[in-house]
């Protein structure tokens, strides 16, 4: 039964805000400056992108929100003028974060976001129905955290990563009959890992400097493998079973930059490394053997590039601008309808207004995709794509 179930090709989902399957937009802040955040940050969202950056606040912070991603593919078959392309979805990923000061210069943290993970579905009679037609991996990270200024220019902070994984996949299936027949998974798995980082202030009220590490982690999925439409003859062969296929995150480390040329604004540079080659192979193993498939991926790493800058143009109004590039980790030999990656070109907005203690923050990604071609036998063509991202965070700051 082997040749008639391909699920191995279908990875997770695609639409993720930053290439491979990796999300970076936690907050309608960083949302707004690219996601540079590494050397600059230091409010509660600092659980996320550097937690050094929690040790620098002397009251609460709170921040709350979420974004709506959506995702536009596209794909012209080899042989084909005819472009076929996703339907429309959002994807609302939330995030929560919040910190309090200990003692003087040690502060806790806690946030809870999605690090990875996203949604993409094809149209009705889409022509890759046989490799893919749905997938949705959902990530959620709860991140408690500690960080403690060693000195007035020097600061560190470390956290650990409890991370629960969803993966809800579906394709459909060619049968002997001549008929489809349709195939899902759903299965889901709790990861530990840590992260742990550092700023520096090189040159007081005017260069900083931010390291930080996110550790690997491997979400072995669990659960259940059903079929739809099997005709009654084959219905023993595709019974319900259990499924398992383990999924491995990236290690990531970012480098950061800020410079603060006048008061009130700050332009910051980030380049991050993600251990994208963990992803050699998925492995899909079924209680009936002949069910199992193992598919090559062979990702590579990657370094992705942000830039970003803010500016309070009044007390209560800063606004924000940036720009970014992030090439894919998939060979053109292993690109697939589940996750139509290509290299991202970002251009983001953003603007915060304040009252008093409470902020409320809008940030906007357009992400475009260049185009790839896929030389994968399963589905060879063209790629195009898009990705919009708009995020909302309510903030309070003791």
């Amino acid at each position: 039964m082997k040749k008639y179930v391909s699920l191995a090709t279908l990875l997770l989902a695609g639409g993720s805000q930053a290439a491979g399957f990796a999300n970076t937009t936690h907050t309608a802040r960083a949302t707004g400056m690219a996601s540079a955040m590494t050397a600059h940050v230091q409010d509660a969202s600092s659980v996320a992108f550097n937690p050094a950056g929690l040790s620098a606040l002397t009251t609460y912070d709170l921040e709350v929100g979420g974004s709506a991603v959506i995702p536009v593919a596209n794909l012209t078959p080899q042989g084909s003028n005819t472009a076929e392309a996703t339907k429309f979805a959002v994807s609302p990923p939330p995030h929560l974060f919040a910190a309090f000061p200990l003692t003087q210069g040690l502060v806790a943290g806690v946030g809870v976001y999605t690090p990875y993970g996203a949604a993409l579905e094809w149209k009705d009679g889409f022509s890759g129905r046989f490799v893919a037609t749905y997938s949705q991996m959902a990530t959620f990270n709860l991140n408690p955290t500690l960080a403690y200024a060693a000195t007035d220019w020097l600061r560190v902070g470390v956290g650990a990563d409890i991370l629960y994984g969803m993966l809800k996949i579906r394709q459909r299936v060619p049968l002997p009959t001549n008929t489809e027949a349709g195939a899902s998974i759903s299965g889901d798995d709790v990861a530990f890992g840590f992260n742990a980082g550092v700023q520096a202030d090189l040159v007081k009220n005017k260069l900083s400097a931010g390291i930080t590490y996110r550790s690997a982690t491997t979400l072995d999925f669990k659960g259940d493998a059903e079929f739809s439409d099997v005709p009654e003859p084959l219905q023993a062969a595709f019974a319900k079973q259990g499924v398992r296929v383990s999924m491995p995150m990236p290690q990531s480390m970012g480098l950061g930059l800020a410079y603060h040329p006048v008061d009130r604004m700050t332009i910051a540079a980030d380049a991050t490394w993600w251990n994208w080659s963990r992803l050699q192979s998925l492995n899909l193993e079924f209680d009936n053997a002949a069910f199992s498939t193992s598919q090559p991926k062979n990702w590579h790493n990657r370094w992705s590039f942000d830039l970003g800058a803010e500016y309070a143009v009044t007390p209560a109004v800063t606004v924000r601008a940036g720009v970014g590039y992030d090439p894919t980790p998939i060979p053109d030999a292993t690109l697939t309808p589940e996750l139509p990656d290509s290299d991202r070109y970002q251009g983001a907005l953003g603007v915060t207004y304040g009252i008093g203690k409470l902020s409320l923050t809008a940030g906007y990604q357009l992400l475009l995709f260049a185009k790839k071609e896929s030389t994968t036998p399963a589905l060879p063509g063209t790629y195009t794509g898009s990705l919009h991202v708009l995020t909302f965070t309510l903030g309070y700051h003791g």
